[in-house]
């Protein structure tokens, strides 16, 4: 489930790294529930490599898969930890709750599967952009 990955971009005005991280988090989960591609795409990186053995093509058409699944996409995203290894290169991690319809409740109340995200992102030419990403499903809320 890459929709972590899938988590959007963009460095914000005069916001500090960790903010702009943050806030291309927020871009792709918004991107995401507007089941916008394009947007989706935009935020990959096009040296995309993940331990899966998908490039950035293969995690755009996973996404297009995902999006085409379900006619309604809710995304619940908690960042644990945002890590700045340099200006231009940062790690976040989070737990994402993705459910396929509208939600009314509180998102660990809701019926949705639980994923555990770790992401790398590159800021260049004033963009974060999505390089790595890996995840996995969780059994716990």
């Amino acid at each position: 489930m890459l929709f972590a990955l899938v988590v959007a971009a963009g460095c914000q005005g005069d916001a500090n790294p960790e903010d702009q991280v943050r806030g291309f988090i927020a871009d792709a989960v918004e991107a995401a529930e507007r089941r916008d591609v394009g947007a989706l795409r935009g935020l990959i990186a096009s040296d995309y490599a993940d331990g899966r053995g998908n490039d950035k093509a293969a995690l755009v058409n996973y996404c297009r898969f995902l999006i085409l699944q379900h006619q309604t996409l809710r995304v619940f995203a908690d960042v644990e930890q945002i890590e700045l290894l340099s200006p231009v290169w940062a790690r976040a991690t989070l737990r994402a709750a993705l459910a396929g319809r509208e939600v009314e409740q509180a998102w660990w109340q809701t019926q949705a599967d639980f994923y555990r995200f770790e992401l790398e992102l590159i800021a260049a030419d004033g963009q974060w952009r999505l390089v790595r990403a890996d995840w996995s499903r969780l059994a716990n809320r």
